[in-house]
């Protein structure tokens, strides 16, 4: 997006403001897709940016939910249930009836309690739950081999259960390929011995990559693509041996997302040129953290002048509340607008928003064919954070 576009928006729809790149979430996908391979289907997992349900790409054919909200936004944006992998740590039978009523395309089980609460709700409606067995990465997540073997081997115990396959994710940010090659090796192999001990065929593998996205690197774009070459054959192997989606949030959304703060104040303390922001790190996050020792992908919209060396602050009463520590930019004088780009996945999501009771931010849509579209007014916080009654 150009610097005049931002700053038309900003103008527009004041600052702090989220906008998210319709055109650019399409063009990553079409990018992820071509690596694949058409035999391979992409998931994206929502919660790393739901607002991007308003401009889902058409080589987006899943959507991994983590919880009943997520499924409630799901049913609010009128998306096709059979697109839906439910999944989540934390399934309750009041959840897993949820996503039968709705018609889910496939759950998750992380336990042998998500199978047999699965079971239970699918025998009280009088169907069938296609389910994925999730396989643990050595973590809380999924079942651990034994576990799972021992599942399958009394599986006709589940009348009301088709078990359709497994998913596999072990986190994310995995910068090396090697990692992930790896991974598919590990899980094809105990797909194997499925097979082979078991009689079990694995007939679809729903799998999370974790592949990294760089907000911190100079060749941020060549770095991200080189991971994807480099992965991309073995994916396509794995598509031909399973009915294989691969499911992201963070790299298939990150880039499409510029975060727009204006400098409210400026000072120098201590020798040290502090740019106050209309902001900060309770709306704006990289990497599950501000990270403030090393630096964003910030530029300056509009103003500025010669360049000088500053720390960006945001509006918390809060040490720690640096977006940008040291960083030589154009002169920043109180009224410049300020980005913060690859912004598209879950810095909107998951920033500590309650915090000094500040509003949400808005949330502007952007693409060519349509325009910008607001899809979240300001929020006030402040009636979540006192002790009065509950409306």
């Amino acid at each position: 997006m150009t610097r005049d576009l931002l700053q038309t928006l900003a103008e527009t729809y004041g600052t702090p403001l989220y906008v998210f790149d319709g055109d650019a979430f399409a063009d990553r996908a079409a990018q992820i897709a071509k690596a694949f391979g058409p035999q391979v289907r992409l998931c994206y997992s929502i919660k790393a940016n739901s607002f991007l349900l308003g401009c889902l790409p058409s080589q987006v054919t899943r959507l991994e939910v983590c919880s009943p909200g997520e499924l409630e936004i799901c049913r609010a944006m009128a998306v096709d249930p059979a697109r839906i992998v439910f999944s989540g740590l934390n399934k309750t039978s009041e959840s897993v009836a949820a996503a039968l009523d709705c018609q889910a395309g496939v759950l998750t089980a992380e336990s042998p309690k998500h199978l047999a609460l699965i079971h239970q709700a699918a025998q009280a409606r009088g169907v069938v739950a296609p389910v994925l067995l999730r396989l643990t990465g050595g973590d809380q997540f999924g079942m651990d081999e034994d576990d799972l073997r021992a599942i399958l081997r009394r599986r006709e115990d589940y009348p009301c259960v088709e078990f359709t396959g497994l998913h596999f994710f072990t986190g994310t940010q995995k910068a090396k390929a090697k990692k992930i090659l790896q991974e598919l090796d590990y899980v094809s192999r105990f797909a194997d011995s499925l097979a082979s001990d078991l009689g079990f065929r694995v007939r679809e593998l729903e799998y999370g990559t974790g592949l990294f996205a760089d907000y911190f690197g100079e060749n941020a774009d060549q770095t991200e693509d080189e991971l994807l070459s480099q992965i991309a054959p073995a994916i396509r192997a794995a598509g031909e041996r399973f009915s294989l989606t691969v499911e992201m949030g963070r790299f298939l959304a990150s880039t499409c997302g510029t975060y727009l703060t204006r400098v409210n104040d400026v000072k120098t303390n201590c020798g040290v040129r502090y740019v106050i922001l209309d902001g900060g790190s309770h709306q704006l996050r990289y990497d599950g953290q501000v990270m403030g020792m090393r630096q964003p992908p910030v530029f300056v919209v509009s103003g500025g002048g010669a360049p000088e060396e500053c720390t960006l602050c945001g509006s918390l009463c809060a040490t720690s509340d640096r977006l940008a520590q040291n960083i030589t930019l154009p002169a920043l004088e109180p009224g410049d607008l300020v980005g913060f780009s690859r912004v598209g996945a879950y810095s909107v999501m998951e920033g500590t928003a309650l915090f000094l009771s500040r509003e949400l931010p808005r949330v502007v849509l952007f693409d060519k064919a349509s325009g910008p579209r607001l899809v979240r007014d300001f929020v006030a916080t402040a009636p979540l954070n006192h002790p009065g009654s509950p409306a």
